[in-house]
């Protein structure tokens, strides 16, 4: 992965700085997609991948991060069939943007969301 911030000049001629984040390929594609060719998982396989999610779970939240749209979709594989997170687009910060640990944005997928939160 690399990470920086760069001077950006539009066709107008305007400058500006933008930050990027170059990540590496999955291309074994999408979780959910795995699972539709294959079917359901077997036990060694759903663990295998779980304790990855997990762990890069953990490693988010340290750094003071949450993902907020957690699905098979957003879960990618690697040639290695080693389980990549994406789609930060609903991140936050662990404390809220109110600095006070709460959210209230309903986002994310329906299909996926807690019925606490499709109820509100």
């Amino acid at each position: 992965m690399s990470y920086g911030t760069e001077k950006y000049i539009k066709a107008s001629g305007k400058e500006r700085m933008v930050s990027y984040c170059a990540l590496e390929l999955a291309s074994g594609g999408e979780l959910l997609d795995f699972v539709m060719h294959t079917g359901r998982l077997q036990e060694q396989f759903a663990r295998y991948f779980f304790l990855q999610l997990i762990q890069g779970l953990n490693h988010c939240h340290s750094s003071g991060f949450v993902h907020r749209d957690l699905k098979p979709d957003n879960l990618l594989l690697d040639d290695d069939f080693n389980l990549k997170i994406a789609d930060f687009g609903f991140s936050a910060p662990v404390w809220g943007r109110d600095g006070l640990g709460n959210f209230v944005t309903k986002l994310g997928t329906p299909e996926y969301m807690s019925p606490e939160l499709l109820l509100r």
